[in-house]
């Protein structure tokens, strides 16, 4: 009912300027002959069907832990194969379609996401002349499956997310799956209820990050817990929490009607509580990067009030919660920000240590690196995946995340060219924040080795691009 709420058909929201007064809408994209499809696969028909496949997926990478898999194959989780079915979808769509008479359209999306691909291929093809790294991990394969599973997404979505209506769609799903995810670390750090695995199938088993099993659910960090939620890592939730932010504040003003406002405000609450229960920096670099952007969507006495009104929602959940426990995650939080900029922090001196042997690997394959899926000695995790990625796939893998951070920070300007109501600057403004929240955080940890944030990072990436088409000219009948 909550989902039906948040995608009604009542557009007065759409239609209303900054004034409360209506506004002309645009011409839509058949009226003016620009079909905003890759290749002009999609019939008319199509363009306010509910992208349902997507819908599912972002539940599936919510609802499933990315480490729940059949076989003990993280290769094999439900989100990844789902991904990859949207790949085949789109392939099987641009074969089998006819194209004949129609005008076509280039979508820089879809370029970004093809150059990102093919870039991470050429670092597998390098990868064979290296033969001196063993390869640790038994799911060795699953970085293959991740960066396949990301060009299926935004290949699919191209072709069948091409209106506001759609993107809110999607955004409202995505919305209710934070908002669990949330909710589900806030039970295991405050009430030490662990329901991570309440949507577990049968026959499906933990096989946690390098074969290590069984996410406990909570550690200890400087006397605070720090949930995990359905993540992998607290960083990971505690990012995820981050960017549920600006998301809630976002229906906050724009939900359907006045009951999705009210839940959404509650929303704020859980996601500030959720980066606490996270107790990771990670989470308020993303915080902080995410509102950076998003801020610019706000007026001046609009953020005041809504700062104002986060610290009192703050206060209310550490009420509800218990003032105690929320304290000591407040206070844990803040001992890891002071101590890791003093370089005090274990975590830091363990990620500083590791640079000379990096830097020895990258003088030593500069081009290809040693290989996708494969680690130095003694060297699994990096806390970075630049270095990652210049160590895995040298060079290339490095250009390979350049164009795809500059493509979606691009990205945030093809969205705001093509806003044509206050909704929908604000949902650009949004996406970007997500975008770049989560972005930030690939300085400070491995953010591809972790499937859920990821698939989420590609879904918004996509999102951003959507609506945005370049008509070729002299492609009609």
């Amino acid at each position: 009912w909550i989902l039906t709420q948040l995608v009604s058909k009542r557009r007065h929201d759409d239609h209303r300027s900054d004034r409360g007064q209506p506004v002309t809408t645009r011409p839509s994209a058949r009226a003016s002959g620009a079909r905003p499809d890759l290749t002009g696969l999609n019939d008319p028909a199509d363009q306010e069907r509910k992208p349902w496949p997507l819908a599912i997926l972002c539940i599936v990478i919510i609802l499933l832990p990315a480490y729940v898999v059949p076989l003990e194959n993280r290769s094999l989780a439900p989100a990844l194969l789902i991904s990859g079915g949207l790949l085949g979808l789109a392939i099987l769509g641009f074969v089998v379609n006819r194209r004949a008479g129609r005008a076509l359209n280039f979508k820089p999306g879809v370029l970004i996401i093809l150059v990102f691909f093919l870039l991470a291929m050429v670092a597998y093809i390098g990868e064979a002349t290296v033969i001196d790294y063993a390869i640790p991990d038994p799911n060795n394969n699953l970085p293959f499956m991740v960066r396949l599973a990301a060009l299926g997404i935004v290949l699919y979505m191209h072709i069948r997310v091409n209106t506001a209506q759609q993107r809110t769609f999607l955004l409202s799903v995505l919305a209710l799956g934070l908002t669990y995810l949330c909710i589900i670390g806030i039970l295991q750090n405050y009430a030490n209820l662990d329901l991570r695995l309440l949507f577990q199938p049968p026959g499906f088993y933990e096989a946690q990050q390098m074969g290590v099993t069984s996410n406990v659910g909570s550690l200890d960090r400087f006397g605070a817990k720090r949930s995990y939620s359905t993540s992998d890592h607290a960083s990971e939730f505690a990012v995820l929490a981050a960017v549920a932010f600006p998301l809630m504040i976002h229906y906050s003003r724009y939900g359907a009607t006045r009951l999705i406002r009210v839940l959404a405000v509650a929303g704020i609450g859980l996601a500030l509580v959720g980066v606490l229960a996270g107790a990771s920096r990670n989470g308020v670099l993303a915080l902080g990067a995410a509102m950076l952007v998003y801020i610019w969507a706000l007026k001046l006495r609009t953020l005041a009030l809504g700062a104002l009104s986060s610290a009192m929602l703050l206060m209310v959940m550490a009420t509800v919660i218990g003032p105690d426990a929320v304290a000591r995650s407040v206070q844990g939080l803040w001992q890891a920000i002071s101590e890791g900029a003093s370089l005090e922090d274990p975590s830091i001196v363990a990620r500083v240590e590791k640079y000379a042997a990096i830097f020895e690997v990258i003088q030593a394959h500069p081009i290809f690196g040693i290989g996708v899926g494969r680690f130095p000695p003694d060297m699994v995790v990096f806390d970075n995946q630049w270095l990652k990625a210049i160590v895995e796939g040298g060079l290339i893998s490095v250009l390979a995340m350049l164009v795809l951070s500059i493509g979606g920070i691009v990205g945030i300007a093809a969205a705001l060219r093509v806003a044509a109501t206050p909704r929908e600057r604000d949902q650009a403004f949004l996406l970007g924040a997500m975008f770049v929240g989560i972005l930030s955080t690939s300085f400070t940890f491995d953010l591809f080795l972790f499937v859920q944030v990821t698939l989420i990072f590609f879904l918004i990436f996509g999102l951003l691009w959507s609506n945005y088409s370049v008509p070729i000219p002299g492609s009609k009948e």
